[in-house]
């Protein structure tokens, strides 16, 4: 039976899908993460368990393509090598960035906009086979709207109320809980030695509060607003912003908060162009499947 193989490769976990040609999941494996730019040799010997999980029951001759989806994949030289390490399975193998394969995913190879919202944050938009990108610079230079930017809208929060001699609110005693501090100068010190992963974990705490705190209302509405100004931003760029355009969303802080999803939707019924929210569905390794729906005659 003629296969295509999806490979989802992140920053917590590798897994690849077995589509048959009508899209029918046939077969799954999951290993440990995929992110190379983390850690080179146990990321590439994640999803080379993965590959080798799918393949091991299946002619190898049956593969009609191989699509893997890595962050990081456009610089550095990663494309190169990992096209290289790849080469020993013997299919056709087709590299895509991880924003893209979800954009398959969701949007299943048709023009429109996904809107990623995690840990950090990426905005992509395809029009007529060419893409077009906002964001997705890292938490130093942007993530705007994501988990680690409502994380540190936090602590930036509780820096505040200090400096202005403020009693500290219900979410700053909550930040220096969630730190293990007790003072705003062990503050700063716990969060220049967290990683990303760690001020992200923050969002969670400012969602809790949501209901009962203000500020922590407010935080959340301006990672909608955020998120919703880069979709404009994409569409702008694709010369669509008198459209209807689709939006495809992926990622906890989109899917879920619905502060932020309240303030994302409240923002878009403003713009110039129409929208109709697509809501994730499957895994993002059926990217592949969609990807070879599209090109494969041709490739």
């Amino acid at each position: 039976m003629k296969y295509i193989i999806g490979i989802d490769s992140g920053g917590t976990k590798t897994e690849a899908i077995v589509y048959d040609l009508a899209g029918n999941e046939l077969q799954q494996a999951i290993t440990g993460f995929g992110n190379m730019l983390v850690d080179h040799e146990q990321g590439l010997s994640n999803i080379k368990a993965a590959i080798q999980a799918v393949l091991k029951t299946r002619q190898i001759e049956d593969c009609q393509l191989l699509v893997l989806g890595l962050a990081g994949i456009d610089s550095g030289g990663l494309r190169d090598v990992l096209s290289e390490e790849l080469a020993e399975f013997k299919v056709p193998v087709v590299l895509l960035n991880d924003g893209q394969l979800a954009h398959y995913a969701m949007l299943k190879g048709e023009s429109g906009v996904l809107v990623i919202a995690g840990t950090g944050s990426v905005c992509l938009g395809m029009k007529q086979d060419e893409w077009y990108r906002v964001g997705g610079w890292g938490h130093l230079f942007g993530d705007e709207g994501s988990a680690y930017y409502i994380g540190k809208l936090a602590i930036q929060r509780a820096l505040a109320e200090y400096d202005l001699g403020n009693q500290p609110s219900l979410l700053t005693r909550k930040v220096l809980i969630y730190f293990h501090v007790s003072t705003i100068l062990e503050l700063v010190k716990a969060a220049y030695q967290a990683t990303k992963d760690q001020i992200a974990g923050l969002a969670k705490v400012v969602a809790e509060l949501a209901e009962t705190e203000k500020i922590a209302a407010t935080i959340l509405t301006a990672s909608g607003i955020k998120l919703a100004e880069e979709v404009e931003k994409v569409v702008v760029k694709m010369q669509a912003n008198k459209q209807q355009i689709k939006v495809a969303l992926n990622g906890s802080v989109i899917e879920k908060n619905e502060y932020v999803r309240q303030a994302f939707f409240t923002y878009l019924k403003q713009c110039s162009f129409q929208v109709q929210i697509i809501e994730k569905e499957n895994s993002g390794a059926k990217g592949a499947y969609y990807f070879y729906q599209k090109n494969g005659e041709s490739m």
